[in-house]
């Protein structure tokens, strides 16, 4: 309720700040034009974007993959102070909210001034490739670069807790990063960048009480309609506890027993659940909820199997569960670049410092020899993994031809809780150059990728990358080209059974004509591909998958001002040599614009047949401005898919939305 009533009187505010600088835009105007500007006006000037968005939704035949209906509201207002500090700010305010997985709503001010950044609220910064990119901060960052210096300084909040399963649960996480050094950033410079992220810890008890799940705990088999003894070590706590179980890998659960003995065991007799590769057992302190166990691991309940006892002790550290994480991250980034830019020469190393698992013991420091001091900063454990990345390239650039070459090397523990995503255990070669000799184009480019850096895997997969193509322009009114790009990917395996042998070949023709605006048909694009995969490993039994097609799209005007275009797709696929398809597509789009273009309108409608599978998309989307400064929005949108059998589930989709904007 308390949620709720917080969105609604956000909503309130907005909804007045709206209005309000309407009325301020429109009463500014007038006064301008009676009135000279006066000292503030002329020095002080907001200006931004407001508005309000609502949607409805329905499906029919699937689960809803939207919330029935959506509202919300924005504000992106900028004040410039003398024409030279400008503080812009972003509020984004939605139903969905905390509904979601990660809160969407976003708030957030960012003054900025000639030599300096100031970012509070909700933000992303980007202070390298290896570091910190891509992902958002709820707390405050500051930049600040005169002359020559550079300093960047970030912290806050990038994920909340959310409960889960295994794979999808996170906790609090807190991060701070800084980075500083000399130099510009397209330009020669040397940047030292540090940052730490770490998980807040799940509440602790210390009154001694606790619980451990001992069986199932994972890896197990349970048959069904058969009695089962759940187990667990209980130490204080209440005298009884609540016994849940998961079909679906802890996204959700049912009650086994409540306020069942806290005994540390209890007869359960496995009912018809139904079959499951993913059951979890859950035992929760009935007087305290904090105090609980999970099984470690996911197990099996089933049909006409034996009951089996998974090898998964308790305490075992699982793989595959969300605990919480902890980040050290100390890099250093560094550009040449000499004779007039002609060359670039740029690296960058990062030593990582990760444990995965923030609840796992700590590492004795004296018997591994690591030094004391490091402890005061940084704790080791038993899940941490010290590692590093280094990513270098060689750039080169003059007149009509430039080349570039690069190397990267992601070790199997590096990891920085500063990205959206780390690909690890990873070294990477590319290297790519193009010729322009107008009005031609040439380019090639190579790549290889290799995992099992360190020989820790019993195989190494390789992947080779060849690519070239060509661009022309044949004449002022054709623009043609060509590409063809070719991969081979293979492990060193000496068994056939996992010995990997793929290749695969892509073509890629394309033509644009132009034919110009006074003609009915304004241009036509002529596109085809051809892609041919060959598996060789053994237990695919060299099959040959292979797939043609063809795009052909054509703009016109058959009256003035109703702008359409139509469009053919035909993809033939052969896959495994032997199954046949075809996927037929054809859209039709046409736009008209009233009330002298205060009004663009376009509507495209697309059907798809594929195997006697059809697929039906409608578009409707309408604009119009009310006035210079406020433009309401229409879009309506209905897909329908009919399958061809029983086996398939038809459905239909439809979502309508408003748009409300003004700018000020």
């Amino acid at each position: 309720m308390v949620s709720r009533r917080c969105c609604g009187r956000t909503l309130l505010v907005v909804s007045i700040l709206v209005c309000c600088a309407a009325r301020m835009t429109a009463q500014g105007v007038s006064d301008t034009a009676k009135t000279p500007p006066s000292f503030l006006k002329k020095n002080i000037t907001l200006s931004g974007e407001i508005g309000a968005y609502g949607e409805a939704y329905s499906m029919s035949g699937e689960q809803r993959r939207r919330p029935a209906s959506t509202g919300r509201l924005y504000l992106r207002p900028t004040l410039t102070l003398f024409q030279s500090f400008a503080i812009p700010m972003e509020f984004f305010v939605s139903t969905e909210g905390s509904g979601a997985r990660q809160d969407i709503n976003r708030y957030g001010i960012a003054p900025s001034w000639e030599w300096g950044k100031l970012s509070l609220g909700d933000f992303s910064e980007t202070y390298s490739d290896l570091t910190l990119s891509g992902i958002t901060v709820r707390g405050a960052g500051v930049s600040l670069f005169p002359g020559g210096f550079r300093f960047a300084l970030a912290a806050g909040v990038t994920q909340r807790e959310v409960e889960g399963g295994a794979g999808n649960a996170s906790h609090d996480r807190f991060l701070a990063a800084v980075k500083t050094g000399y130099g510009q950033e397209d330009g020669s410079h040397f940047y030292l960048t540090v940052l730490k992220a770490k998980d807040k810890l799940p509440e602790e008890k210390h009154d001694g009480s606790a619980l451990k799940l001992v069986f199932p705990n994972g890896n197990d088999e349970l048959p069904i309609n058969t009695f089962q003894t759940i187990k667990w070590y209980t130490s204080g706590g209440s005298p009884a506890v609540n016994i849940l179980l998961s079909t679906d890998g802890g996204m959700s659960y049912t009650t086994i027993a409540a306020n069942a003995s806290n005994s540390g065991f209890y007869n359960w007799y496995v009912s018809n659940v139904g079959e499951t590769f993913s059951a979890v057992v859950k035992i929760v302190d009935a007087a305290d909820s904090t105090i609980q166990t999970t099984s470690e691991f996911p197990f099996r309940i089933g049909f006409g199997i034996d009951t089996k006892i998974g090898t998964t002790a308790a305490g075992f550290e699982n793989s595959f569960a969300v605990a919480p994480q902890e980040n050290l991250l100390i890099g250093v980034n560094t550009q040449v670049n000499v004779l007039g830019d002609m060359f670039k020469i740029g690296v960058e190393g990062v030593a990582s410092a990760y444990t995965k698992d923030l609840t796992a013991d700590e590492v004795n420091i004296d018997s591994a020899g690591i030094p004391a001091f490091v402890k005061s900063f940084y704790k080791p454990r038993i899940s941490t993994n010290v590692d590093y990345a280094v990513a270098s390239f060689l750039h080169f650039g003059a007149g009509r031809v430039s080349a570039r070459v690069g190397y990267k090397f992601t070790g199997p523990g590096y990891n920085s809780l500063g990205l959206s995503y780390v690909v690890n255990d990873q070294q990477e070669i590319t290297g790519m150059t193009s010729v322009n000799l107008s009005p031609v184009t040439v380019f090639v480019n190579y790549g290889r990728v290799n995992d099992n850096v360190i020989k820790q895997k019993l195989l190494t997969t390789v992947r080779n990358q060849y690519g070239a193509g060509l661009s022309a322009f044949a004449s002022s009114k054709w623009n043609t080209s060509a590409t063809v790009n070719f991969l081979d990917m293979g492990n060193d395996s000496p068994n056939d059974t996992t010995r990997t042998d793929f290749t695969n070949m892509m073509l890629s023709l394309n033509n644009m004509f132009t034919f110009g605006e006074s003609s009915v048909v304004n241009n036509l694009s002529v596109n085809y591909s051809f892609q041919n995969a060959l598996n060789r490993s053994f237990m695919m039994k060299n099959n040959t998958s292979s797939a043609n097609s063809v795009n052909l799209t054509l703009g016109f005007e058959p009256v003035a001002r109703l702008s359409s275009s139509l469009s053919l797709g035909f993809v033939h696929s052969v896959m495994m040599d032997t199954v046949k398809t075809l996927t037929q597509n054809y859209t039709v789009t046409t736009g008209y614009p009233l009330f002298d273009a205060k009004m663009q309108n376009m509507l495209s409608v697309t059907a798809s047949v594929q195997d006697g599978n059809t697929a039906f998309n409608f578009l409707l989307s309408s604009s119009f401005a009310v006035t210079q400064a406020d433009v309401l929005s229409l879009q309506v949108g209905a897909n329908t898919f009919t399958g061809a059998n029983s086996f398939v589930r038809n459905y239909r989709e439809v979502r309508t939305s408003l748009n409300i904007a003004h700018r000020f």
